[in-house]
């Protein structure tokens, strides 16, 4: 009699199996650290408010037409930006640091 063998779904090695593991260990990383840095530099905008500073921050609603956050950032419950507006010449130092943080954000 000749019975089927069972159906092997997916064959992979342990090594395999480590290395897909790690690419997903430094991509999480690397995306719970941009969290991390938007939340500090939400922080650094937000505190201290005096009028010379004169920082604007719109952030998203769901219920509101608006950017929102990157896809990854939205697995982490991160929200955007809409718009940061900055008047002093300390923070106009940060604008590129904040754009690369705030992708979906207008930044003037």
């Amino acid at each position: 009699m000749n019975t089927p063998t069972p159906r092997r779904w997916f064959r992979f090695s342990l090594r395999t199996f480590f290395v897909v593991l790690t690419i997903f260990g430094v991509w999480l990383g690397v995306q719970v650290k941009w969290v991390r840095d938007r939340k500090e530099a939400i922080k650094w905008l937000t505190a201290d408010v005096d009028p010379q500073r004169a920082i604007i921050l719109d952030f998203f609603h769901d219920d509101d037409e608006g950017s929102r956050a990157p896809f990854p950032l939205n697995l982490f419950g991160e929200t955007g930006v809409d718009d940061i507006s900055l008047t002093s010449p300390e923070s106009k130092q940060r604008v590129h640091e904040l754009r690369r943080l705030f992708p979906e954000t207008n930044i003037e």
